[in-house]
């Protein structure tokens, strides 16, 4: 589906065009609410959840209520800024990584050209497989860390919002 970016004045449903069809496929029973949100949707400052199942206006407002009182629980913070320091060093640790090898090829092919032993094998092919291997191991350091903290953290979080 395609954005054609026509749609409510009031919030951010779009009419979807489908590529081949060049059609516009209309929301069907498409309501703003008075805060400006569309029926299903949930508005907190640049946050948009969007609940599947028909819910009151009552429970969307208890949602809400639940997704601002976890946003200000200290924990959640903490999750946030540990989430997002290993993943941003474990991505910059990938980017240096792979363009040290690019950087390698491009400046000092003659190294990884140097034949490794007496046979056909070169020092740029066991380089090129620890490039490779380095982007499972870092996923795996990642697995293991979000397993042994963020999986405590979100639990204490939800069981203090309840």
């Amino acid at each position: 589906m395609i954005d054609n970016g026509s749609g409510c004045a009031n919030c951010a449903v779009r009419q979807l065009t489908h590529p081949k069809k060049k059609k516009k496929k209309k929301e069907e029973g498409h309501k703003c609410s008075s805060s400006g949100a569309p029926e299903g949707y949930a508005l907190s400052g640049n946050v948009r959840e969007f609940n599947f199942t028909s819910k009151s206006r009552a429970e969307n407002h208890m949602d809400l209520e639940n997704y601002q009182k976890i946003q200000k629980n200290p924990k959640y913070t903490e999750l946030v800024r540990k989430r997002s320091m290993v993943g941003w060093s474990l991505s910059l640790l990938m980017l240096v990584i792979y363009f040290g090898f690019i950087l390698t090829i491009a400046y000092a092919p003659k190294f990884l050209g140097t034949p490794l032993g007496s046979g056909v094998m070169t020092v740029g092919i066991p380089i090129g497989l620890a490039v490779i291997i380095s982007a499972f191991v870092l996923t795996g350091i990642y697995v293991a860390i979000a397993n042994s903290t963020y999986d405590d953290l979100t639990r204490k979080i939800v069981e203090e919002s309840r």
